[in-house]
């Protein structure tokens, strides 16, 4: 028995678990996979990708010799052998689609993956499996790369003439155009809008966040500031940074373990598709913006600061819905599914982001408890109005819940 503590993109799961090694093998393949990614220089949101084929990859071979699911997709590659090799096959797909997806890294991948290989007890399928592996993993990687498609940063920054405005590009813009690994289209959960300016909830919003998450607040606690820090990530790598490799106390096998990474990543990968399309169908201004033109929103209850400022760097995209909301509320959706219940027996712990220094692990006993926690952190670190909070979570829920309980689904026993 070994206690195992491995990241969940952000939520880890404290658990006790007897875990073969070979199932360990799906895991390490994961987490080289991230190492890897980043050796490439890739943002957090295509970090994500890189998850997500290769967990396919693995799952998708591995389960043709368990066939105890549904495939994501199904490979001539991946014929059925039932007395093969699952967990060879697992890393040898994960390896392969790995390298087809990050070539820039093939030398790395490859040295770091002969070794994963040579670590596996042998059997008299293990080169069979290793070869259908193989074939797997690039399937999976060239038919994803088929969905894709080139697709400028279009957004227009809002100008009168001659009038200066900053010059950025929103970051993430053409995220919404992306095809998703499982949603119909990523508008499929898109929210309604935020609300009007002249309502009683963008008053609330607006004064909220003006006292709140101001740099300098005086209405902020130490424990609230501490708590925006915590949460302060910019992308989902603060989540990525918890993944857990084994696979909460579900994965007893190859297939099971790579299932549940895959679910997960797919769950919070499609939610930041979903939350990009809004963002960008929305185009709702940032709290640093909306403070400093109070005078402009043509609502007496808003009054302007023109030197406010945000606890928080603001991210370099639009507001509306929060996108750290979303991923990490897809996430957790989808870990409830597949754990059949509400509330997750152990305490969810979440990593803290990379800037927040070295401060203790959090856990909390409910879910609800963390979505929570991460829709106060966004507005006392000023960078989100509450309404968008609570519409990050219920986006990333839906895309979460749709992933884990369409994707990857058990098939009827045999009689």
């Amino acid at each position: 028995m070994r206690t195992l503590l491995r990241a969940l993109a952000g939520v880890v799961l404290l658990a006790v678990f007897h875990t073969p090694a070979c199932a360990d093998a799906v895991g390490d393949v994961h987490d080289l996979a991230l190492k890897t990614s980043r050796a490439a220089g890739t943002p957090p949101g295509a970090q994500l990708d890189t998850l997500v084929i290769v967990d396919l990859a693995m799952f998708d071979a591995a389960n043709a010799i368990e066939r105890r699911y549904r495939p994501y997709r199904t490979h001539a590659a991946a014929a059925p052998a039932a007395d093969g090799d699952a967990a060879a096959a697992a890393v040898a797909a994960g390896c392969a689609a790995l390298v087809r997806w990050h070539p820039e890294q093939a030398a790395a991948a490859t040295r770091a993956c002969e070794d994963l290989l040579g670590a596996l007890p042998r059997t008299a399928s293990t080169a069979d499996s290793i070869a259908m592996g193989a074939d797997a993993g690039r399937a999976i990687v060239d038919a994803r790369k088929a969905e894709l498609r080139v697709v400028a940063n279009a957004y227009r920054p809002k100008a009168a003439p001659g009038v200066y405005v900053a010059t950025p590009l929103p970051i993430g813009f053409e995220v919404a155009t992306m095809t998703p690994y499982v949603l119909s289209s990523p508008a499929q959960f898109r929210p309604g809008g935020p609300p009007t300016l002249a309502s009683a909830t963008w008053v609330r919003d607006f004064n909220e966040v003006k006292a709140m998450g101001a740099r300098a607040s005086a209405a902020r606690s130490p424990a609230q500031t501490a708590t925006a820090v915590y949460w302060s990530s910019a992308g989902p790598q603060q989540f990525l940074d918890s993944l857990p490799g084994v696979a909460i106390g579900m994965a007893k096998t190859p297939a099971e373990h790579a299932r549940v990474l895959a679910v997960m990543t797919m769950a919070m990968a499609d939610a930041s598709i979903a939350v990009f399309d809004a963002k960008n169908a929305y185009d709702f201004w940032r709290p640093i913006t909306a403070i400093r033109n109070g005078d402009l929103d043509g609502n007496d209850a808003t009054a302007a600061d023109a030197t406010w400022a945000p606890l928080l760097e603001t991210p370099l995209h639009q507001e509306y819905p929060c996108a750290h909301c979303a991923a990490l509320a897809g996430l957790v959706a989808a870990v409830t599914v597949l754990g059949g219940e509400t509330d997750l027996r152990e305490p969810v712990v979440i990593r803290p982001a990379a800037g927040a220094g070295n401060v203790p692990l959090r856990s909390w006993a409910h879910v609800a408890d963390v979505l929570s926690e991460v829709q106060d952190a966004r507005v006392w670190g000023g960078m989100h109005y509450r309404s968008s909070t609570a519409a990050g979570v219920a986006l990333g829920t839906a895309a979460g819940r749709w992933v884990a309980q369409t994707q990857l689904q058990p098939l009827a026993a045999r009689p």
